[in-house]
């Protein structure tokens, strides 16, 4: 009776750590847009809410079957809906109707149709908790966003998971609709009488006056890093095609890095799309507005000598391979700990890049006027 329950837990568990990372850089962006900071008890509660989600999804869709030359004919049943309500009561009672102890607590458990009922019923309650604590929705927001999920899961059967199936192997039944939603608005009404639930103070802000996290300053170059990347690639290839290869790619990419990490900051006293978007700007050491030659000095140090040096070692052809890749390898060291391990230790948190050039990064975030948030 469980194997279903566990095939999809199990694919739940396998496929969270993936989703988790794909949407980690979105949750940070969030974060430090709506607090100035990542909030680890929302974050907890955004992942376990995740994982609730896709295992919710699972236990609607798992197992998949096997599609042989009479699927449609072994799941003919499933093409037709079950479109009378509470029809679950009725397959309750003719399953007792079989036991000779009738209608007991301990029969009612071991009763298939009841048991499959009080699951439906148990669903999405999780998600009527979700919906009041984390993203404070109002009752009539709650069923109509909790009926809306359960009309998803009902019409992914109905459709043979959209067409990937040639016909349904699930019914699609009015009274999951009736138990999914019933279950979140109980859990609805629950929610401010679970004692566990952990405060999540949307209130609390930061100094703006500390300095930029590493953490925070790390999202905002693997985004600039991404962005450059995707960018200039799709927008060298057009504008040089079959050109635009291992001969030149390094002499473009290094003008593609220059325009974007000199050039955007210049434009903007102090912005790349990467710190926009967490809210951070560069700043002189001495908090005026940061000087273009020491935006030219930062990323100089930070990215164009270290791949100048990089792309040197490659094709040098006096060095045995061997050699070039153990210098490789020392220079990616260096650059970890001047740049990323150096700051940590260092109460201002500035890196060696940041020493030399003089500009830091500066926190943007202001509080907001908002009386609560929603969302992650």
């Amino acid at each position: 009776m469980f194997t279903p329950y566990l095939i999809s837990i199990r694919a739940s568990v396998l496929l969270f750590p993936v989703v988790a990372m794909l949407v980690l850089i979105p949750l940070c962006i969030v974060h430090y847009r709506r607090f100035g900071y990542v909030q680890r008890g929302r974050t907890l509660v955004f992942y376990s809410f995740l994982f609730f989600m896709i295992t919710a999804f699972f236990l609607t869709l798992l197992p998949l079957p096997e599609v042989t030359n009479n699927f449609c004919e072994v799941h003919r049943n499933a093409a037709n809906p079950r479109l009378t309500p509470f029809l679950f009561v009725r397959d309750t009672l003719n399953e007792a109707a079989r036991n000779p102890d009738g209608i007991t607590l301990i029969s009612l458990f071991t009763n298939a149709a009841f048991f499959q009922a009080f699951f439906n019923f148990l669903l999405l309650l999780p998600l009527g908790v979700y919906l009041r604590y984390y993203f404070r929705r109002s009752f009539w927001q709650t069923a109509l966003i909790a009926f809306g999920v359960t009309l998803i899961f009902e019409l992914t059967q109905l459709t043979g998971v959209y067409g990937i199936y040639p016909c349904p192997y699930r019914f699609f039944e009015v009274d999951d609709l009736i138990l999914n939603t019933t279950g979140a608005l109980v859990g609805y009404w629950l929610t401010p009488r679970i004692p566990f639930l952990p405060d999540l103070d949307y209130r609390k802000t930061i100094d703006t006056q500390a300095p930029v996290s590493f953490g925070r300053r790390l999202v905002a170059f693997l985004l600039d890093m991404l962005m450059v990347g995707l960018i200039t690639g799709i927008l060298f290839s057009i504008l040089f095609g079959i050109e635009y290869g291992p001969d030149n790619e390094f002499a473009l990419d290094m003008i593609g890095y220059s325009l974007w990490f000199i050039g955007i900051p210049l434009l903007t006293r102090g912005f790349t799309p990467g710190k926009w978007l967490v809210r951070i700007k560069l700043k002189n050491l001495d908090d005026t507005s940061v000087d273009r030659w020491r935006v030219i000095v930062r990323y100089a140090v930070l990215l164009l000598i270290p791949n100048l040096i990089n792309q040197l070692l490659d094709e040098t052809p006096l060095l045995a391979p061997e050699v070039s890749l153990a210098l490789l390898a020392g220079l990616l060291a260096a650059q970890v700990i001047y740049f990323a391990l150096f700051p940590i230790f260092r109460k201002d948190r500035l890196g060696l890049h940041e020493l030399i050039s003089g500009a830091r990064n500066d926190n943007t975030w202001k509080p907001s006027p908002e009386p609560e948030y929603s969302g992650a």
